[in-house]
């Protein structure tokens, strides 16, 4: 089988959840003997608009595959309003010529452009699509509202999303609200035509896939023929760490609380070291913070609101992913988790797992999905560290309850009970080769179901796109929101 691959952004340049995904995948396709190849797009700009080429190899297998990124050199091209980018859509349309696949794996569009799947219709080739997050249905990607830091249900629309795009710089100040809305328009048009062709559509979690499709306004019965298929994950070689448990927790001997992963609101980061604050008797509980932030500011925040809690916060710098069992967060006897983001897996909680320690969760998208499917964890209510605090407050009094979580999850790791955990390697590629074998089967789609190639539209939409730059680069920084 020749299967393509497409993510905006591959490893060793971009890494994350999605890319990581990719790159098993690949390598595990590729390890099969079928002939892979990888479409990505990059952050590396200063070269103009270019395809560069690079090989990926299996260490496990030896076999080589070629990696193809698209980059783009337009200002923002991360911007919502920069996602349908018709010269990179032809990059990728001489790149699908040349690779001529039997199927393309459609993992994200940003950095690329917005009609990916249609482009593969249109060169005969059926697609498969993953949603890996919500950009498809959010104009900030990840549906937490800048101005109020809370989780946004809203169908995508130009209100309320446009004014709450605009909290997320540059703020396009030279655009109309009525242009501000057709573009909005135009995106939720984008994603859902995308969707509505791909033959094979997929998410990680059940919840995240039929979220995905309401807030674009798709009908409910598309979420029937959606296929859940959790992302693959090598367990780490490092034993579960067995941590003893305090009898009862007071300032002396307290509960020793972990969290790993990027500092950000985001993440909840901020909404831990709040709820500490909230409990009954703050000094009861230490909690280890392994990680870092992005961006210099968020950091200092995070020092700063450490420093000044009334518990023992211990900001413990970065980690090695596969190393976590030899890092100090190891010496956690739970695990909690701030993320105010509807996650549409969060792989970071295999990754605590395997620590052998229990979880507190957040009670929203994958991560609710999947601490009510098993006894190693807790939750509470999403963006609500009043809530968080109460359950922390409760598991303090019962320390008992702290040893029984561990207790399941070591269970769990032992007789690899797979229920809402990352699949092996093996059977997510197995997997998602039936899959791609019914997207084979059923072709590409019906060509009056295929817009055809518009070049006057397509100029149009470029001229846009250098107006969009030139006015950026026109506008005051204030206007825009920048610094």
């Amino acid at each position: 089988m020749k299967v393509t691959l497409v993510a905006h952004g591959f490893p060793p340049e971009l890494t994350g959840g999605t890319e990581n995904t990719t790159l098993g995948l690949a390598r595990g396709l590729a390890a099969r003997g079928h002939v892979v190849s990888v479409i990505a797009g990059s952050m590396d700009w200063e070269g103009g608009l270019r395809v560069s080429e690079a090989e990926e190899v299996d260490p496990a297998s030896g076999v080589r595959f070629p990696v193809y990124r698209i980059h783009r050199n337009d200002a923002y091209f991360d911007h919502w309003q920069k996602a349908d980018q018709p010269a990179a859509g032809r990059l990728f349309d001489e790149l699908l010529a040349k690779l001529a696949p039997d199927v393309v794996h459609v993992q994200h569009w940003i950095r690329l452009t917005n009609d990916l799947v249609v482009r593969a219709a249109r060169a005969g080739v059926p697609a498969v699509v993953t949603l890996h997050d919500l950009w498809t249905s959010c104009l900030v990607a990840f549906r937490v509202r800048p101005d109020l830091r809370q989780f946004c249900e809203a169908r995508l629309a130009p209100e309320p999303c446009l004014h709450c795009a605009s909290h997320v710089p540059p703020r396009p100040a030279w655009q109309s609200p009525e242009e501000g809305a057709a573009l909005v328009e135009a995106f939720r048009d984008a994603a859902r035509l995308e969707l509505g062709l791909a033959r094979v559509l997929i998410a990680p979690s059940r919840v995240h896939g039929e979220a995905s499709l309401r807030w674009l306004g798709l009908a409910p019965e598309a979420a029937a023929e959606l296929e859940v298929l959790a992302p693959a994950r090598s367990a780490s070689a490092a034993a579960a760490v067995t941590v003893a448990v305090p009898e009862r927790v007071t300032p002396e001997t307290p509960l020793v609380l972990g969290s790993f992963g990027h500092w950000s609101e985001l993440k909840g980061t901020d909404l831990l070291i709040e709820a500490l604050g909230l409990t009954r008797e703050p000094a009861r509980f230490r909690l280890l913070l392994a990680g870092g932030a992005p961006f210099p500011d968020f950091a200092a925040r995070i020092e700063a609101l450490a420093a000044a809690s009334p518990a023992d916060v211990r900001p413990l710098g970065g980690y090695d992913r596969e190393a976590l069992a030899s890092h100090p967060v190891a010496a956690a006897m739970l695990f909690v988790n701030g993320s105010r983001a509807h996650e549409s897996f969060g792989l970071v909680v295999d990754e605590a797992l395997e620590l052998g320690a229990g979880q507190v969760l957040p009670d929203l998208g994958a991560l609710g999905e999947r601490a009510g499917a098993v006894d190693w964890a807790l939750s509470y209510k999403s963006s609500n560290a009043a809530d968080l605090a109460r359950v922390l407050d409760e598991l303090a009094d019962e320390p008992a309850r702290v040893v029984a979580l561990a207790a399941s999850a070591r269970l769990a790791l032992e007789s690899d009970d797979r229920t809402a955990r990352a699949l092996t390697v093996d059977a997510h590629v197995s997997r998602t080769l039936q899959l791609y074998q019914s997207a084979i089967d059923a072709g590409p789609p019906d060509r009056d179901r295929i817009p055809p190639l518009n070049p006057a539209r397509e100029a149009a939409r470029l001229a846009e796109i250098a107006a969009w730059d030139l006015a950026l680069s026109t506008t005051d920084p204030k206007e825009l929101g920048l610094a």
